[in-house]
C-alpha cells in the first residue's frame, strides 16, 4: 500500500507524465512501478521519477539493441 487514495494517484499522475515524455515510451515495453519511500519524503518526485526513468531507457536500451 501506499498513502491514501489522495496520494496514489497524484503519484500516478506524475507517473504518466514523466513516462510519457520519456524515451522508455518508444521502446515498446512494460513499466511496472512500485514506489518504495513515501511522496512525502521524497524532495522532488518529478524529477525523481524523470531520472529513475532515464536510467532506465540506458539499460533497456543496451540489453535490446
Amino acid at each position: 500500500k501506499y498513502g491514501n487514495a489522495v496520494q496514489r494517484n497524484r503519484l500516478k499522475r506524475l507517473w504518466r507524465e514523466c513516462f510519457r515524455s520519456s524515451p522508455v515510451r518508444s521502446l515498446g515495453v512494460d513499466v511496472l512501478a512500485i514506489p518504495v519511500c513515501p511522496e512525502a519524503r521524497m524532495k522532488h518526485p518529478r524529477e525523481d521519477l524523470q531520472r529513475a526513468l532515464e536510467s532506465l531507457s540506458g539499460k533497456l536500451r543496451r540489453n535490446i539493441l
